[in-house]
C-alpha cells in the first residue's frame, strides 16, 4: 500500500487541508491564549515576537509570555480570536492560500495517481506484474577416483 493524495487534496487544488485537524485529537495553546486543535497548519510568513503583557498588533490579544508565534492558515479573522477549537472555526482552519504553493510542485502531485482506496493513509495499492529475467544453470559433475 502507498499513500497518494486524496481526491479531497487534488480538486482542492492542495488549498484545502481543513480534514486534517478533524483526523487528530486534542489541542494546543500558544502565547497569546489562543487555543487550536492538533493538526492546525501555521504560516510560517507571520512568525512574530510576542511581549508579556503588550497587545499583540495583529490580534489585539494580550501575550502572557514573550516568545514568537504564528498565526494558523486561517480562512477567517484573526482579531480576538481565542478557540478554534470550534466546529464553525475548525473548518475554516488549514485554508492555504494559492498564492504560496509552488505551481512545479503541484504539477508533479498531479501526476501520481488518484487513490483507488479509501482514507487518508495507503489508499493507493499496486500489483504490478513482476517479470523475473534471471538465468538459471544446473551443473553436474561424475568424478570417479578409483575402481
Amino acid at each position: 500500500m502507498s499513500t497518494v493524495p486524496t481526491l479531497a487534496d487534488s480538486t482542492s487544488c492542495f488549498t484545502n487541508f481543513s480534514r486534517l485537524t478533524a483526523l487528530q485529537t486534542g489541542t494546543k495553546s500558544d502565547t497569546l491564549g489562543r487555543t487550536f486543535p492538533v493538526g492546525t497548519a501555521f504560516d510560517p510568513a507571520t512568525s512574530r515576537a510576542t511581549t508579556a503583557g503588550v497587545p499583540d498588533p495583529t490580534t489585539r490579544l494580550l501575550a502572557s509570555t514573550s516568545r514568537c508565534v504564528r498565526d494558523p492558515f486561517y480562512a477567517g479573522t484573526l482579531g480576538n480570536q481565542t478557540n478554534f477549537t470550534i466546529a464553525t472555526q475548525r473548518v475554516l482552519l488549514n485554508q492555504l492560500p494559492s498564492g504560496c504553493l509552488n505551481a512545479s510542485a503541484i504539477s508533479l502531485l498531479n501526476l501520481l495517481p488518484t487513490p483507488n482506496g479509501s482514507g487518508f493513509t495507503n489508499n493507493y495499492a499496486s500489483f504490478p506484474t513482476v517479470t523475473d529475467n534471471s538465468d538459471g544453470v544446473d551443473l553436474r559433475l561424475d568424478q570417479h577416483f578409483n575402481d
